[in-house]
């Protein structure tokens, strides 16, 4: 019984240590006013770095396997006790091949060489997030939309803790670095619980994890060092392949400077100090080469010609201002929209200028030493590039809007809905997540779920998304409700194109 105990334990131990930082990389389908425009221009060269020479040019084979195999997150499990708690038992087996990886531990988990010697698994790795099955291939770069965070609990950590004790002695170098491992899974185990799946509480997990690092040497502390909000609002996965046309990162449009740094965030649940992250950002430049040569899955079905043309015509005059255009010539603006002007759920852009992490950001080693980089949160979000936007659902910053179909008509969005979380149930006609609109989400056939955190509304299953749960509403970007239901139609036959 304990044994099956640890084996449950370990399995949502590990879910914790998932890469918060490339979680938020910008997409939000909203439109934009000429607020920000002048804000969009002076940061065209934001998130450019040195030209590195030819011999040290930036490689993406090298960043793919730094993102296999690369030690980013620090710290982990011993080998050894990942696969004795089969901790990756539960994690969706994808079809990727890692050379000298077992088998058993799956591409959401990085497998290395600890700093001390170790061999560990780390949690969970950037393809947790950031690569998704889609009807039944696995999708490098894709946001994954199919986590479970809203069953994040408790962890024994006592007992986790004196079986690795037990097994390796506490003097040992195994059980040093899976202690610094776990000091972070301890401190995020209470704060990090979604209302429902599908969405990713990446930003909470940093905002926690940031407050017991100090911001210049980044080593660990005990007590937090600055005070964090009491909850937080989980958030859609962006794909990877938009990276190549952003000039400032995530939602807000609150990341400037080197991305390299910006995304190097996501190891500090792990490391031990500012010498692992000044590891992890010597390879990001190759990562990011990485995500730069992605390209989104083409639309597998038939296209009406003739009526995306027309679709064209409507996008460029009632979309492309904002979001770009598409084809030989592309263009995009990297403008931030005014919430007030999108009228999208203002939660998550409200949270961060809130939250004591930016401030933390902006003093820490990450920020100020070269290549600087800053956040400075806004009350705006990014009108994202549109680049396979047909098969990224579900949509806007918060995953409220299950299918594109709804998205230029909000009348008909759902305030309930629920899907299976089978990557085989794509509608690709509307383009979005088969589902089921919900009157009544409390009804009595409905499965118990665990018990929500007290500070929390929750529904009553984790598989059905509610809207009126504050920072989860479906609410704004209404401007294709001026459309008529043909040129919507045509608009819609046009973005399966992109």
């Amino acid at each position: 019984m304990n044994e099956r105990r640890n084996t449950h334990a370990g399995r949502l131990v590990a879910l914790i240590a998932i890469c918060f930082s490339m979680t938020a990389l910008v997409v939000v389908s909203t439109y934009s006013s000429v607020e920000f425009a002048s804000d969009s221009s002076a940061d065209s060269s934001a998130g450019t770095s040195a030209e590195p020479s030819a011999a040290d040019a930036p490689d993406p084979q090298r960043g793919l396997d730094f993102i296999l195999h690369g030690d980013y997150v620090g710290s982990g499990y011993p080998t050894e006790v990942f696969l004795r708690l089969n901790i990756g038992a539960s994690a969706p087996r994808q079809p990727y091949d890692r050379a000298g990886v077992d088998p058993r531990i799956p591409i959401a988990y990085n497998a290395f060489t600890a700093r001390n010697g170790v061999e560990v698994v780390g949690g969970f790795g950037c393809l947790a997030c950031h690569a998704s099955m889609f009807r039944g291939e696995l999708v490098m770069g894709m946001g994954n939309s199919l986590n479970d965070w809203a069953s994040t609990r408790g962890v024994p950590a006592e007992s986790l803790n004196a079986m690795v004790g037990a097994r390796f002695g506490e003097d040992s170098d195994e059980y040093a670095i899976y202690r610094q491992f776990m000091r972070g899974v301890e401190i995020l185990y209470p704060h990090v619980a979604a209302p429902f799946k599908g969405v990713n509480p990446a930003f909470r997990i940093e905002e926690i994890a940031a407050s017991h690092r100090h911001p210049d040497t980044l080593a660990w502390s005990d007590e937090p060092l600055y005070d964090t909000l009491p909850a937080s609002i989980a958030s859609d996965v962006p794909p990877w392949w938009h990276v190549q046309k952003k000039s400032r990162l995530y939602y807000n449009g609150m990341g400037r400077g080197s991305f390299a740094k910006l995304m190097a965030q996501i190891n500090v649940v792990g490391i031990q100090d500012n010498a692992d992250a000044a590891r992890t950002v010597d390879a990001m430049d190759d990562v990011i080469a990485y995500m730069k040569s992605l390209t989104p899955p083409t639309y597998p079905g038939d296209i009406n010609d003739h009526l995306a043309a027309r679709g064209e015509r409507v996008f460029v005059a009632n979309c492309s201002e904002c979001h770009g255009t598409y084809g030989p010539i592309e263009s995009y603006p990297n403008r931030l929209v005014p919430v007030e002007e999108v009228g999208t759920d203002p939660t998550y852009a409200d949270m961060h200028i809130a939250s004591g992490l930016a401030g933390w950001y902006n003093r820490s080693w990450y920020a100020t030493t070269e290549p600087t980089s800053s956040v400075t949160p806004k009350r705006a979000y990014i009108a994202p590039p549109l680049d396979g936007i047909w098969c990224t659902a579900p949509y806007f910053h918060n995953g409220s809007v299950p299918t594109l179909d709804t998205v230029i008509n909000s009348t008909r969005r759902p305030t309930f809905w629920s899907r299976s979380f089978d990557d085989a149930d794509y509608d690709l006609q509307r383009l979005g997540w088969t589902h089921e609109v919900l009157d009544d989400p409390d009804a009595p056939d409905a499965p118990d779920r665990p018990d929500a955190p007290a500070n929390t509304r929750r529904p009553s299953r984790i598989d059905i998304y509610d809207t009126t749960i504050t920072g989860y509403g479906n609410m704004g970007h209404t401007f294709g409700d001026d459309l008529s239901d043909d040129d919507r139609a045509a608009l819609l036959e046009y973005l399966k194109t992109l």
